[in-house]
């Protein structure tokens, strides 16, 4: 059992020191382009590695279901570009990769975009035998991007509700042409036919709106469990909601 125990410590030892992880950081992982000051933006990534690495940069489209999934479609006919595509970053270095709009008009509206930084499986280093032992960590980011023209503005909305025995489900809409992130969002319930009956729904009770992002044009559904005062409404009720920024 002793010999097992040593043999399965050796193991383990080889595979750490085997771990070859190289690194690399990547900022920033959220920003906007205002087209009304700039056409372009700059990113950073550092190799924080012992090794040199090479990285590639992709441009994605963003298309958030209801239930808060994305998809991430090629783009095709948008005039945005990146540059470099490929870059290889010398150890413990930076560079820099620029984002352009090369489009001759602005977008009608916010342009919610991913960029994406994902090490390239290429082995690098010099070695006479030409041989690599251990576990590449290929690491992989995705950033945000915002395509401004410039006065933009969020408009978000209740689109509809409904009651069912798991609890009430909220359609949120964004008709605005900027996203918009959920901060300290309430929604509030209102009779219709008595005004003063109100329910009132807090952050504490609204824990799974926090903090999310309503792209332009896009909705999103929200349920939200039952508790005592939940169970009271009905289809009779009508539903704001308020956000306080």
């Amino acid at each position: 059992m002793k010999n097992q125990i040593f043999l399965l410590s050796l193991a383990f030892l080889f595979f750490i020191f085997n771990f070859e992880a190289h690194a690399f950081r990547f900022s920033p992982m959220s920003a906007a382009l205002d087209l009304t000051q700039t056409d372009r933006l700059l990113f950073t990534l550092e190799n924080d590695s012992d090794s040199p690495i090479a990285v590639e940069l992709t441009l994605r489209g963003r298309v958030p279901g209801l239930t808060g999934e994305e998809t991430q479609p090629e783009l095709t006919d948008l005039p945005v570009s990146i540059f470099p595509a490929q870059v290889i970053i010398p150890a413990k270095e930076k560079r820099s990769a620029r984002v352009s709009w090369t489009g001759k008009t602005p977008p009608v509206q916010e342009l919610p975009l991913r960029l994406i930084a994902e090490q390239l499986p290429i082995n690098l280093s010099k070695e006479e035998n030409g041989e690599q032992g251990g576990i590449k960590v290929m690491m992989r980011y995705v950033a945000a991007l915002y395509i401004n023209p410039g006065k933009t503005k969020s408009d978000i909305q209740v689109d509809s509700f409904s009651v069912s025995p798991e609890g009430v489900r909220a359609k949120l809409i964004n008709k605005g042409s900027r996203h918009q992130i959920l901060n300290n969002a309430s929604l509030i319930f209102t009779s219709s036919k008595d005004k003063s009956k109100k329910i009132e729904l807090g952050v504490e009770e609204l824990k799974q709106l926090q903090g999310e992002n309503l792209l332009p044009g896009f909705a999103r559904e929200f349920l939200i469990p039952h508790n005592e005062r939940t169970k009271k409404i009905n289809t009779d009720y009508q539903l704001s909601l308020i956000l306080n920024d």
